[in-house]
């Protein structure tokens, strides 16, 4: 999760941390929540970029849904451009003997009003 501005760290209107739902639906329907591992930093085109890591242990060889969305964050994908609805939903499966994990790539834009 790419948060240049340290958005994720700073508190809403109403005095809290901003919500972040992120997490993988199963194949059961059951969803599994991703937990923080880490922050990030990186260097892209030139800039600094500051950001938190999420992970969660999946299945192979299993069909699942990322699903991420916020009610008080504006949300982008990698290349910063808006998510529709606010919110992402992808299918994916990690094959075995897929030797590099599954990774996914989100920006946080700012605070919804």
């Amino acid at each position: 999760m790419q948060d240049a501005q340290k958005i994720l760290s700073q508190k809403t209107k109403d005095g809290r941390l901003p919500e972040l739902t992120l997490g993988v639906w199963g194949p059961n329907g059951l969803y599994y929540p991703a937990h923080v591992s880490g922050s990030t930093a990186s260097r892209g085109a030139g800039n600094f970029e500051a950001g938190i890591a999420y992970h969660i242990a999946v299945p192979r060889d299993t069909v699942l849904k990322l699903h991420i969305a916020s009610r008080d964050l504006k949300l982008g994908d990698a290349a910063g451009v808006s998510l529709p609805a606010n919110a992402s939903q992808q299918a994916f499966q990690h094959a075995n003997g897929d030797p590099n994990p599954k990774s996914f790539a989100f920006t946080v834009l700012g605070l919804l009003p």
